[in-house]
């Protein structure tokens, strides 16, 4: 009998989507409000890390005494939405990649630690939604996509074990994370990416320089 189709678990910001440059317009105005300069490192900082965590450190970093956690996440959730729905589009072959291993009936799902409300927006947008089995966040998991707990988890949501999943991401810390988890790991090449790209490519299984490129059989563990 023929085995079940690998499970594909798929990032959004920068992988599925050309959407980092969004983050960059929202960090860039959220510190200009407050008379602050983004660092150059910020972004490679937070993003693996939960939501709430990246309000955290934001908060401890530049000293915003009269912040809130609740509050930055608001306030960014609004930032960002308005963007995300209508300026935001798929990486080159992303969507006819999902089309094709949905025919061939690969189980798929999105890793993302982005708010259940930016998410389902961005999906919506993107025409990804009805592929997707579930969205899995990083509310509920210490560390977010950071640690290979995470990836186990999500597995173990979707109903397999981690060396029957692909995951596709365009960041060093979740590829390193799920390949430590037992996942094959695809790197999706961003122009984010920058200085950790060398770093990327030794830890991915696979490196692509979009989904053009993805061949139809995904790369094993």
């Amino acid at each position: 009998m023929a085995r079940t189709p690998r499970t594909l678990l798929f990032d959004m910001d920068g992988t599925l989507l050309d959407s980092l440059h969004v983050w960059e317009d929202v960090d860039r105005a959220f510190l200009h409000r407050r008379g602050i300069t983004v660092p150059d490192d910020y972004m490679r900082m937070v993003a693996a890390m939960p939501a709430r965590d990246i309000a955290a450190y934001t908060i401890g970093r530049f000293r915003l005494t009269g912040d809130t956690v609740d509050g930055l996440l608001a306030e960014w959730e609004d930032m960002a939405l308005e963007r995300y729905t209508h300026d935001v589009r798929t990486k080159p072959g992303a969507l006819d990649y999902v089309r094709r291993m949905a025919e061939r009936g690969h189980p798929m799902a999105v890793v993302t630690t982005m708010t259940p409300r930016i998410r389902a927006a961005a999906l919506d947008a993107a025409g990804l939604t009805g592929y997707m089995r579930m969205v899995i966040g990083t509310e509920h998991t210490p560390g977010g996509k950071a640690t290979p707990g995470y990836y186990r988890h999500a597995a173990k949501l979707m109903g397999t074990t981690p060396h029957r999943c692909v995951t596709f991401d365009d960041m060093l810390a979740p590829l390193k994370a799920a390949r430590e988890a037992g996942l094959a790991t695809v790197a999706v090449h961003d122009p984010h990416a920058g200085a950790d790209m060398e770093r990327i490519r030794m830890t991915a299984h696979l490196t692509i320089p979009g989904f053009a490129h993805m061949p139809d059989t995904p790369p094993a563990p």
